[in-house]
């Protein structure tokens, strides 16, 4: 994964700023969604295919936020 600390490094992918994509049903009779993890955030940690992610959730003041990041590898 991208050493997070490299801001030189990462700066022409940092400044797309966001990117939207619409969630859609999983199939199989879930009731998960998925999305796209868009492209320049897939350079920016160099993720592949397997890799995996983590989900977290945050509330300040009343706004609750999803953050995600690359799980560490297991040995």
């Amino acid at each position: 994964m991208s050493d997070l600390f490299d801001v030189e490094g990462c700066r022409a992918y940092m400044t797309r700023g966001k990117t939207t994509t619409a969630l859609v049903p999983t199939g199989g009779g879930s009731n998960s969604l998925r999305t796209t993890v868009p492209m320049w955030i897939v350079h920016q940690f160099g993720l592949t295919a397997g890799n995996k992610l983590e989900w977290s959730l945050s509330s300040q003041n009343g706004k609750m936020t999803i953050h995600v990041a690359p799980a560490p590898l297991e040995d």
